[in-house]
């Protein structure tokens, strides 16, 4: 009988913390998705491709015939874009983008493998632009630069089929 007592008690301790234990899956699922959805979000890793510069190419006497240069991008994450804190003017007066462009960049990639994929919104800007943009980066946040290598030719000769040629 005292057998029969003990293996009650343990099946109603396991029962007790199997519910404890279903109730906190549903807290965490169900009541709090929003909440934990939005963290893991926030926590995922990002893939951001880096283009690497290709060779310079010298001539004979120790002259670049083809160099790189950097030009810059804006890019945007729309999972990153706080539509609420986002300084709209300021980016309006920098980079003459307005916020209906933003918008319908952020609101078109609503599905969740593009909210985290970076979109282009404005291409070869100047370094002082970009400058002035980092420096505010607090009040624009969900956009950030990219470096992209373009091929400029030194000498006036025509050789883009022969040397190489990338284009933005």
């Amino acid at each position: 009988m005292k057998k029969s007592n003990n293996r009650n008690l343990v099946f109603v301790l396991y029962s007790f913390l199997i519910f404890i234990v279903l109730c906190q899956y549903f807290n965490l699922q169900v009541l709090n998705y929003k909440k934990y959805q939005l963290k893991a979000g926030n926590n995922s890793l990002r893939k951001i491709i880096l283009q690497a510069p290709r060779g310079i190419i010298y001539d004979r006497n120790n002259k670049p015939i083809v160099d790189n240069k950097s030009i810059y991008n804006i890019n945007i994450i729309p999972k990153d874009f706080n539509k609420d804190s986002f300084n709209y003017d300021l980016i309006n007066d920098i980079a003459g983008i307005n916020k209906n462009s933003l918008d319908s960049i952020v609101l078109s990639n609503k599905s969740t493998i593009k909210q985290f994929k970076p979109h282009i919104i404005k291409s070869n800007i100047d370094f002082k632009m970009k400058s002035i943009l980092e420096e505010n980066k607090l009040d624009i946040k969900g956009l950030y630069f990219s470096n992209s290598p373009v091929r400029t030719y030194t000498s006036k000769c025509n050789l883009s089929h022969v040397l190489g040629y990338l284009r933005n």
